[in-house]
């Protein structure tokens, strides 16, 4: 071999080097995301407040579904990309290229669900939180989802506390639910001070043998939050739902793209990738022999 034919035999192999390192860092980034998105979701149903805002608004839309897709395609990311890590170290191209196949048809139907999530989302949100304010009933155990998202996102009513006095007549005018009452600007006390109770539209009870509990009372309108929760949850949860699907679908197309290069160069880059295909790997399963 002389010593142009050397130098390019160096670089070619370099070449390949390199792209096998890219492969493995997409693929560690792939793991990472994937993980990171399924971690993010159960963390989110052990904190109480985000709880109570998931069981709120799974009465709007299916929420729980939702959430539950994204654990298991972040389960699945990240194990194609574990996959691709145990490809490239047993230096396999069936292997490898078996992980590219799966992980393009799960970035697709991963896309395909996302395009349905917003779909479903957008066309039912406003009709669901328009619905909870009109139901809303103070004290009404079965009528709380708009009170718990208004509790932990800081807002009243679909587009502002006004609904209340257009949409819902188990409120006085002039006054909105207590969870609307504004602790940004205000204690927890002081609109526990100015709390009414409330019975059928007015202000007042018949009979008064306890307390009521805050979510039975009324506060006046100069105590609510100004914005409504409908801009909140389409601009807030609709995005971190975004993220959640796309983020690991990008880095899986990278992921894609490094391997399927390497891919073509190994072969004719890489004298010892393609080696024949270690069946010990697969002792676990019954018949294959570990010759």
């Amino acid at each position: 071999m002389g010593v142009l034919d050397r130098l390019r035999y160096q670089g070619m192999m370099e070449r390949a080097k390199n792209w096998r390192r890219a492969t493995l860092v997409s693929n560690i980034l792939l793991i990472i995301t994937g993980f990171i998105v399924c971690i993010s979701v159960l963390a989110m149903y052990i904190n109480p407040r985000w709880l109570s805002l998931i069981q709120s608004i799974n009465q709007l839309v299916d929420m729980h579904v939702k959430l539950g897709a994204l654990i298991l395609f972040g389960l699945l990311y990240t194990l194609a990309g574990l996959a691709a890590l145990r490809s490239l170290k047993v230096r396999s191209t069936f292997l490898l290229g078996l992980q590219i196949f799966a992980l393009l048809i799960l970035t697709v139907v991963v896309v395909a669900t996302l395009y349905g999530v917003a779909t479903q989302w957008i066309a039912t949100m406003p009709i669901g939180v328009s619905f909870s304010v009109q139901e809303f009933n103070p004290g009404d155990p079965k009528n709380m989802a708009m009170a718990n998202i208004q509790n932990v996102l800081k807002c009243c009513g679909r587009e502002s506390y006004r609904d209340y006095h257009i949409a819902n007549e188990a409120i006085p005018i002039k006054w909105v639910p207590f969870s609307c009452c504004n602790l940004n600007e205000h204690s927890y006390a002081t609109c526990k001070n100015v709390s009414k109770p409330v019975y059928r539209g007015k202000l007042g009870r018949w009979f008064d043998p306890v307390p009521p509990s805050p979510d039975a009372t009324v506060v006046p309108e100069s105590f609510s939050y100004t914005n409504g929760c409908e801009r909140l949850i389409q601009h807030c949860l609709l995005p971190i739902l975004f993220l959640g699907f796309i983020t690991p679908s990008l880095c899986a197309l990278i992921s894609c793209t490094f391997a399927s290069v390497y891919l073509h160069f190994a072969e004719k880059e890489d004298p010892d990738f393609d080696r024949p295909l270690d069946l010990r790997m697969f002792t676990f399963i019954s018949g294959v022999k570990s010759e």
